[in-house]
């Protein structure tokens, strides 16, 4: 049921509950109908959460990707920087980082 016949049902139910007819047989149905629009909304927004969430998710999993290349980047460097020190390699100049 699309907005304009819901809003159309509602109108109605309304109007038929001005003239005290007895009308409790049916209205479970009506607020059945009526709920199914708040229901398909409450569908629509989940779906778009997560929807959103899986594409944080795929951003977060590159950023983790381009993190491990760089640690791997940095134990290296520093390895090799390490092994050039016990050799002896690289003067005799100490540079301290501050």
């Amino acid at each position: 049921m699309d907005d304009e016949a819901c809003d159309h049902l509602q109108s109605l139910w309304d109007e038929v509950k001005i003239f005290e007819f007895d009308l409790d047989w049916l209205e479970c149905d009506v607020a059945f109908a009526l709920g199914v629009k708040e229901k398909a909304a409450k569908v629509k927004k989940a779906k778009e959460d997560v929807d959103g969430l899986e594409i944080k998710i795929e951003i977060l999993k590159t950023e983790v990707e381009r993190a491990r290349k760089e640690l791997v980047q940095a134990k290296e460097e520093f390895e090799e920087h390490t092994q050039d020190h016990k050799l002896g390699y690289g003067g005799s100049t100490c540079t301290f980082i501050s």
